[in-house]
């Protein structure tokens, strides 16, 4: 019994929108009316912006797609291009001027409530815990090196080496010479 009165009801709402579109229609050609003063013609724009709203739910209720007939987009269209140079007019006052962009802004985003949804693109969100590059080798010194011009191998400390030249770079600051052995 539920399903019937959901279908009934879906079923009005949907034989009303065609009432409504030809109510937007008539509402558009008033608003871009010539020889019109500016607060009707603004009035209109607003009728047409509720008309738009209206008739989105009514598609939406009725379980219509969400993309309307093209004629009434283009329509649309020609409303928010007609009321866009309302936007410059120096005659307004600041007042009219905030109605005027409001309205403007409004029948904007009527234009793209009608247009048919973008498809979006499915991108993969970066893993930030995800190695991109194994990381560089770093290159180990040999624990036993061969010095030239020596007899053998001998074992070299790193830190006695860092050790021993800060040893001598201090003495050769402070002028204090290593005791070289007496001759004798």
């Amino acid at each position: 019994m539920t399903e019937s009165t959901t279908d009934t009801q879906a079923a009005a709402l949907a034989a009303a929108i065609p009432g409504l579109e030809a109510a937007l229609r008539d509402a558009a050609a008033r608003a871009m009316k010539p020889d019109m003063p500016l607060l009707l013609r603004l009035g209109f724009f607003q009728v047409v912006v509720g008309y738009v709203r209206t008739i989105r739910q009514y598609r939406k209720a009725a379980g219509l797609p969400s993309v309307w007939p093209t004629e009434l987009t283009l329509l649309l269209g020609s409303v928010r291009l007609f009321a866009q140079p309302y936007i410059y007019d120096s005659a307004l006052t600041e007042r009219q001027a905030l109605r005027v962009f409001r309205i403007v802004n409004a029948l904007a985003q009527s234009v793209l409530t009608t247009l048919p949804p973008l498809e979006k693109t499915k991108k993969t969100a970066p893993n930030p815990f995800a190695q991109t590059k194994t990381p560089p080798v770093v290159p180990r010194m040999p624990a036993v090196r061969t010095v030239p011009g020596t007899a053998g191998a001998l074992t070299m400390d790193p830190a006695a080496m860092l050790d021993a030249s800060i040893g001598e770079a201090v003495r050769a600051a402070s002028g204090v010479r290593a005791m070289e052995p007496a001759v004798l």
